[in-house]
């Protein structure tokens, strides 16, 4: 499963609801205080909402307290409690991906002995939307809308009433690729259109209901037994399963992506004498950069070997040093003196055979550490990170696009969303584009395609983000214009 795009509207300084067509690599690029970090933040946000269901985080559970969220009323447009946020996102499915059908064993020999059909309620792309409001009675954000789309056609939506202590399913219809039982013909007429009569569902504190439940259908307008005579358990239970593979399983596979998610903040942390890794895995600790170090001491022998092949150059890519082209590999060595067994990283000089501690390297080298690490992981990870390039030379920087392209291959689920100012990061992915349609000779790892490239340009217009999404053609240029062009700034100095 891949997210290729996120719905973001209302929120902070993004006031329509904006569809940002994600890749696996997405830059967004803008001047300061344009709305990248907005857009970050949206899926910190969706994180929390999602993973946590806590629609008010005061902070994130990525950042800890080093990102100040501020709840529902200070992420809201305009702040306050009038405004609707507005969240969601697109996925593409493939083949082998196994939607939960949310039936047991039991079920499913029911199933057999009588009406012989199945949930199979799967489509290949699928998107949602929620609306985040303020519950004025019981003074809390809710999930005043839920609906969600399969193949680009309309197929629920789930709507809930301030203060009111259910929900309600307002419309339903099953795409025509769904092979529909011959015995719920009767049922026909109901779905396609606006419910005549809301389905209720009973005891449900938002629009979106528990994920992991199967959705009741004991509520309906209907009688079941007068409906399906012979086998009305059986219709009953198809059809609640149905319902729920078709709009609550892909957010678990949403969930469990987003639980890989990692955000690297702005300024990381420059280790001193007295700096040791954790050994075990904590997500709040990858915003400063030390998640970084703690990924390289327990995230496995090869991983720290692959690190320091880009640190050397030591790759297979070109006939020549490519990489960071630097002296130095760094090592995980136990602290014996520390009776926590937390662990510290050690920097050897290839070329004179010193060792050195991480004080005694330059700030670039701390700064560019855990993104380079984020990038090596043998995981398909979110990548989210604000300005990479920091500190660090123009052909480091260059080196920063080819590393997210080889990590792309090699992991096909993961995906890099990177906050950047970086011209030189820019141009070398566009390089890579012209190359790879020219077949010049490109490694395999390097190839870079028009699908794997999303550029998102922020600017303000009236005190409001606007987003402007640019691909990349085969000539290695942009498929729109630049606003401004391209870092104009460069052209005027010159």
């Amino acid at each position: 499963m891949k997210i290729t795009s996120l719905i973001i509207g209302g929120f902070k300084g993004i006031d329509s609801r904006a569809n940002i067509p994600l890749a696996p690599v997405t830059l967004l690029f803008g001047a300061n205080s344009m709305g990248k970090s907005t857009i970050l933040q949206g899926f910190l946000y969706l994180y929390e909402v999602l993973v946590n269901r806590n629609l008010n985080p005061q902070f994130s559970s990525l950042t800890g307290e080093k990102v100040y969220l501020g709840g529902f009323e200070n992420l809201v447009h305009g702040k306050g409690k009038s405004g609707t946020i507005k969240l969601g996102a697109t996925l593409q499915f493939e083949d082998d991906d196994v939607w939960d059908d949310y039936t047991s064993a039991a079920e499913y020999h029911l199933f057999d002995t009588s009406i012989e059909y199945y949930p199979e309620a799967k489509s290949r792309q699928w998107s949602f939307e929620l609306e985040i409001a303020w519950d004025r009675f019981q003074k809390t954000p809710y999930i005043k809308k839920y609906q969600c789309y399969g193949d680009q056609q309309f197929i629920c939506r789930f709507e809930k009433k301030p203060g009111k202590p259910g929900s309600y399913i307002s419309f339903y219809k099953p795409l025509s690729s769904w092979e529909i039982p011959d015995f719920a013909e009767p049922l026909s007429d109901l779905f396609g259109v606006e419910l005549s009569q809301p389905i209720g569902l009973a005891n449900q504190l938002h629009a979106l209901p528990d994920i992991n439940a199967r959705i009741s259908l004991d509520d309906v307008f209907w009688d079941w037994e007068e409906m399906f005579e012979d086998h009305p358990l059986a219709c009953k239970t198809f059809f609640e399963a149905s319902l729920s593979q078709a709009v609550l399983a892909p957010l678990q596979h949403l969930v469990k992506r987003l639980g890989d998610l990692l955000h690297i903040g702005p300024l990381r942390i420059i280790p001193d004498r007295g700096f040791s890794a954790l050994n075990e895995y904590r997500k709040d600790r990858w915003y400063d950069g030390s998640g970084g170090w703690d990924e390289f001491i327990n995230g496995g022998e090869s991983a720290r070997n692959r690190i320091n092949d880009w640190w050397s150059g030591n790759l297979d890519h070109f006939n020549k040093p490519s990489g960071f082209n630097t002296p130095y590999s760094f090592h995980a060595v136990d602290n014996e003196l520390n009776p926590l067994g937390q662990q510290y990283v050690y920097v050897t000089n290839n070329e004179s055979g010193i060792n050195h501690s991480l004080t005694e390297l330059g700030i670039g080298v701390s700064q560019v550490f855990p993104f380079a690490v984020a990038s090596c992981m043998n995981k398909n990870a979110i990548v989210s990170c604000e300005q990479p390039e920091l500190h660090i030379h123009p052909a480091w920087q260059l080196v920063l696009g080819d590393m997210m392209l080889e990590s792309v291959k090699n992991n096909p689920g993961k995906m890099f969303l990177v906050e950047t100012h970086s011209e030189h990061l820019m141009l070398r992915l566009l390089k890579r584009r012209r190359d790879t349609a020219e077949e010049e000779g490109v490694p395999m790892q390097l190839a870079c395609a028009k699908e794997d490239i999303q550029i998102i340009f922020c600017e303000q217009e009236v005190g409001k983000t606007r987003l402007l999404p640019i691909a990349t053609t085969d000539e290695g240029e942009f498929d729109a214009p630049w606003p401004n062009g391209f870092f104009r700034e460069r052209v005027q100095e010159v």
